[in-house]
């Protein structure tokens, strides 16, 4: 079993207009604020700068994810997915997710779950916790039946 968090594809990735683009350029401003701030309070206050610095450092492996995603190609997944996505959209020009986009990489079943929250908040227990507890106690009683189904050939 596979889980997936609110994501999609590379190449389903959908292309951004120009509204979205300004709008993108905007929230990355506002994040590099948020960063820069963020490991200001929780830096070394004797080191000057070094919320920049950490920013520069974060920003880097950033770049540097986004260049091995370009790289990379998707292996088919021969399992089933569990697909959670966040109902809640980030913004109004941002689509949800859809898991129809990976049945090209999923020979298995696609079991879509609406999270009721935005995508920033998918890490949070809750709703997905008690889906993925219930899949994994099936998993573990369709173990322990096969288990049992076997135990007479074995002996």
């Amino acid at each position: 079993m596979l889980a997936l968090l609110d994501t999609y594809p590379k190449d389903g990735v959908q292309q951004s207009n120009e509204a979205e683009i300004k709008q993108e350029n905007e929230q990355e401003k506002e994040l590099e604020t948020t960063f820069i701030q963020f490991f200001t309070r929780y830096s070394d206050e004797n080191i000057t700068d070094a919320g920049e610095y950490l920013w520069g450092k974060t920003r880097d492996v950033i770049k540097n994810n986004f260049r091995i995603l370009k790289n990379f190609s998707l292996p088919i997944y021969s399992g089933d997915v569990l697909f959670f996505r966040a109902a809640i959209p980030d913004n109004e020009f941002i689509s949800l997710s859809s898991p129809d986009l990976w049945q090209p990489y999923v020979l298995g079943d696609i079991e879509a779950y609406d999270i009721a929250c935005k995508h920033e908040d998918m890490d949070r227990p809750g709703q997905m916790g008690r889906i993925l507890a219930r899949k994994l106690d099936q998993l573990q009683e369709a173990l322990q039946s096969e288990d049992r189904t076997l135990a007479p050939l074995i002996s």
